[in-house]
């Protein structure tokens, strides 16, 4: 179980500047684990593919499901 940061973004927002990250994560159960992020943040689950985003609400879901 494991999470790496791959890439982080700092971006001008409306409200000023905002840190959008790309994850990278060995299984499912790593989502969990993950901060909390910028919306467009991704975060890629190796054990299944899956890609797992962070919605307006803040929150991590699976991109596509």
């Amino acid at each position: 179980m494991a999470i790496k940061c791959i890439k982080k973004e700092h971006t001008l927002h409306e409200d000023g500047y905002v840190t959008v990250c790309d994850f990278v994560c060995d299984t499912e159960d790593d989502v969990a684990k993950l901060p909390k992020c910028c919306t467009n943040s991704k975060a890629l689950v190796v054990d299944t593919g899956d890609v797992y985003m962070v919605n307006a609400s803040c929150n991590w879901v699976k991109f596509g499901g």
